[in-house]
């Protein structure tokens, strides 16, 4: 009784253990991922962003000068020399 419980459970680890190999078998090609997230990038027209600049003495750990920099970028097609442009608010 206990060799055949013994030998189901062991079938059953190792049927169970060659579906989870296989179902977490994922190839995945980094190129054309990295060529899809390219053109997601191409498609945006237009970014909005803040930044922020923090300056200190060498040495300290508090800044002294702190700016906020609010930034808009747009597509411009009349623009032939860089083609987009941007405007800092």
């Amino acid at each position: 009784m206990k060799k055949t419980s013994l030998v189901v459970t062991s079938i059953l680890v190792i049927l169970m253990s060659l579906i989870l190999i296989n179902g977490c078998k994922v190839d995945i090609n980094k190129k054309d991922y990295l060529q899809k997230v390219l053109d997601n990038l191409e498609k945006i027209k237009s970014a909005t962003y803040y930044s922020t600049v923090s300056a200190s003495m060498p040495g300290d750990t508090l800044e002294f000068k702190t700016y906020s920099r609010h930034t808009e970028e747009y597509f411009n097609p009349s623009d032939t020399s860089v083609g987009s442009s941007f405007a800092v608010t």
